[in-house]
């Protein structure tokens, strides 16, 4: 498995920020690279749960969620085709810190079609998913930090 990792420290408290992450219908109002979301299952949170996301890009994904740690995080795996990929993993944390929260986002996959995959992940991929990664980073890290964001845990 490849892995790509990125992390913010947000000026708010983690229960805001795991509020935002919790609310996985509502990841269009902080994430730019995400236009529409809605979910697929009865299941709002915890293991199960499903979303289909639309990407400013066009693409849509449907994510289930298949680990959940109240209040910390969750993971979840895209489902269907993924061209390149034959799996993608993405976790999402909140951690405390002194006088803030780090928020983290990482991207584990594995590659289909050998030396050209390879090539294509070297090239072109593994840059657009530190990219993707950073923009919603910076989007929960601006929401959260906005008087809008809710103050507390769902």
């Amino acid at each position: 498995m490849r892995e790509v990792a990125r992390q913010i420290e947000i000026d708010a408290p983690r229960e805001r920020v795991w509020a935002l992450l919790a609310d996985l219908e509502g990841v269009a109002a902080w994430a730019p690279n995400i236009v529409e979301c809605r979910l697929l299952s009865r299941v709002r949170q915890g293991v199960g749960a499903a979303r289909r996301v639309r990407h400013a890009t066009g693409i849509v994904l449907d994510e289930e969620v298949v680990a959940w740690d109240e209040c910390s995080g969750y993971t979840y795996e895209i489902r269907g085709r993924l061209g390149p990929l034959r799996e993608l993993r993405e976790s999402w944390t909140v951690a405390p810190a002194p006088s803030s929260c780090v928020a983290s986002a990482t991207i584990r996959y594995d590659l289909r079609f050998g030396m050209l995959g390879r090539v294509v992940d070297r090239l072109l991929l593994r840059l657009l998913l530190r990219r993707q990664m950073s923009l919603g980073l910076s989007g929960l890290k601006r929401h959260a930090e906005s008087r809008n964001a809710p103050q507390n845990a769902p």
